[in-house]
This record gives C-alpha cells, sequence and structure tokens, in this order.
C-alpha cells in the first residue's frame, strides 16, 4: 500500500487593505539607518500606499495587518493605554486580555490590537481610558 501524497497548499499572499500585494522586506526598506532590525510586510505600492506591519521574527508572519500612518499611530496609542492596565496591576495581562475578548465578542486568537480598526481602537482606548481613572491613574 503506498500513501497518497499530501498537496501542499501555499499560502494566500499577505494583502494590504488597498488590495495590493504586501512584499516582506528588511526594516531597513522604510527606516533606513533608524531600523530596529526587524523584517516588515510592505505595501507593494509603497510609498503612494504607505501601509506596512512587522514580521515576527521567530516565524516570519505578520503581526497584524498592514497599516497607514495614521491607524500604526492609533494601535501604538492604544497599546499604550491598554498596557498601563495590567502594568499597574488593576488586572493581569492575561485576564487584561480576556476582558478584551468579552467586552467585544472576539475570540482570544482575534484579541490583538495589531489588527483592530480605527473604530476599534477608539472604542478600546476610551474604554482603557475609563478604567485607567476609574482606578485613580493619569493616563
Amino acid at each position: 500500500m503506498s500513501k497518497k501524497k499530501e498537496k501542499r497548499r501555499r499560502p494566500d499572499p499577505v494583502r494590504c487593505h488597498c488590495g495590493a500585494v504586501a512584499v516582506k522586506r528588511d526594516g531597513s526598506y522604510i527606516h533606513g539607518e533608524a531600523n530596529w532590525g526587524g523584517d516588515l510586510y510592505v505595501c507593494s505600492r509603497y510609498p503612494e500606499c504607505d501601509s506596512y506591519v512587522s514580521a515576527d521574527k521567530v516565524n516570519g508572519l505578520p503581526l497584524g495587518t498592514l497599516a497607514n500612518a495614521r491607524l500604526r499611530h492609533m494601535r501604538i496609542e492604544t497599546h499604550r493605554l491598554f498596557d498601563q492596565i495590567w502594568e499597574n496591576g488593576i488586572m493581569t495581562r492575561s485576564s487584561a486580555y480576556h476582558w478584551i475578548c468579552d467586552k467585544y465578542g472576539l475570540r482570544r486568537s482575534e484579541a490583538h490590537i495589531a489588527n483592530f480598526s480605527e473604530h476599534m481602537c477608539r472604542s478600546l482606548m476610551s474604554d482603557c481610558q475609563r478604567m485607567l481613572r476609574n482606578n485613580r491613574i493619569a493616563c
């Protein structure tokens, strides 16, 4: 008896929100000499479309969805506020992620700020600010 060869499916290309394919590049492509040493997935229409996202240093996969400058900034600010919740001991880090899941009806695999839209970022920032204020922590 011979085993049938399992046909490996080629992964779908990473796409930008503009519809173009993203290309994996060294971070210096965007950041020049200020590169922090990681890879990025960059929209193939860059610089017309200035969207990109970091790649995981271990498996090389994108760490979220491609984002333009405005959304990247919102995600950074959202994460800054969210991290204050567990850094100040209001919740454990794990509990804080469970809170996001419960609040927004997400599975744990979906609760990554790097995948959030502007709307989701605004909503989570508001919720985080409220929680920090309620716990008398300046934000």
